[in-house]
Parts: C-alpha cells; structure tokens; sequence
C-alpha cells in the first residue's frame, strides 16, 4: 500500500525535488503557508477528509 500511496504523492504533487535545500528563513515561510491550509480548510463549504498531514 505504501508504493501506491507514493505513487499518488508523485502525480498530484510532482517528484520529490532533492537539489534544492531551502535556508531556515524559506522554510518558515512555507511552514506559515501550509499551516494557513490546515487552519483555514474547517471554514471551507466544500470539506473533504484530510488524507495526510506533516
């Protein structure tokens, strides 16, 4: 099950990029942005089960 669930990761949200290594001011930035979906999806008309959050 964990290959086909990798395999979904990789077509809705592309290959795992390795090359590039954000610096700890970029990975806030993307941890504030990504948190914002979690916070704002209850408030949302249209809710679907979270599958994953990391």
């Amino acid at each position: 099950m964990d290959e086909m669930e990798d395999a979904i990761d990789r077509v809705i949200a592309g290959p795992e990029r390795k090359s590039r290594v954000l610096n700890v001011e970029e990975k806030r930035t993307v941890a504030y942005h990504e948190s914002g979906h979690t916070l704002v999806r209850p408030y949302c008309r249209t809710r679907t089960r979270c599958i994953r959050c990391t």
